[in-house]
């Protein structure tokens, strides 16, 4: 995932950063994550994620889905977020993207 770093892993939890930039405003979020089902049959992951902007102006958490699907040769990822954010970038609503 572009702009995310991971810090530690330990079993199906792990620790990193991730960097947003959501128009103008760019936050770095860190935090902690866990997979909450791993389904190989369905090649399908769930991943919840919880942060804190490293400035203190907020937290974010996402529900993370992704399911993987055979294209020929290549595996496509789709990716389905639901996020949640406070602080700042909330305040902005759609005007900042």
């Amino acid at each position: 995932m572009p702009g995310a770093v991971l810090d530690s892993v330990t079993g199906d939890d792990f620790t990193g950063r991730v960097k947003v930039k959501l128009g103008v405003i760019t936050m770095t979020y860190q935090g902690k994550a866990s997979f909450v089902e791993k389904d190989e049959a369905a090649h399908r992951a769930v991943i919840d994620a919880r942060g804190k902007d490293q400035r203190g102006n907020g937290t974010a958490a996402a529900v993370v889905t992704a399911t993987l699907a055979e294209e020929g040769d290549h595996t496509r990822v789709d990716v389905l977020t639901d996020l949640n954010i406070t602080g700042r970038p909330a305040q902005f609503g759609d005007g900042a993207s």
